[in-house]
């Protein structure tokens, strides 16, 4: 992280829900205290990015609200197993994600919750559908770290 590369991202998607759905679609971005962990290192911290959300409400305790390239949202910390999680969840709904993650490590380090000698390791996104039917489709999804 101390490199303060970019990690432009872009995700677009549609999402169906049968019912009462308690679901979110989310980037989990994973941080490693080395370059290359093993398969068995475990990840010291999760970045969650929650485009959407139906019902759901992340782990920890909401700490606030922030503004991050133009989009409103609340910021949670907590923990989930043995790493610390930070979530940040649009307060609108959208299907059509494009940001920087490099803006929400910037927060978190900024905000003395994380250390940037971490090492970003993973990008992920999908789904989590807790209870009720529902489905997301992905039309196009890609990550770009320079």
């Amino acid at each position: 992280m101390s490199a303060n590369r970019n990690v432009n991202t872009s995700w677009q998607l549609t999402v169906t829900q049968n019912g009462t759905v308690n679901q979110i679609v989310a980037y989990d971005v994973w941080f490693h205290p080395m370059a290359n962990p093993g398969s068995t290192d475990q990840p010291t911290n999760e970045l969650m990015i929650w485009p959407y959300r139906s019902k759901a409400s992340p782990a920890g305790s909401r700490q606030g609200t922030v503004t991050i390239a133009g989009t409103s949202g609340e910021v949670w910390r907590g923990t989930v197993g043995t790493w610390s999680v930070y979530s940040y969840v649009r307060t609108t709904n959208t299907t059509n994600a494009n940001l920087n993650i490099r803006d929400f490590t910037n927060d978190v380090v900024r905000r003395g919750w994380m250390d940037n000698s971490k090492y970003l390791t993973s990008v992920q996104a999908g789904p989590e559908i807790f209870t009720g039917n529902g489905q997301v489709v992905t039309s196009s999804y890609s990550v770009n770290i320079n």
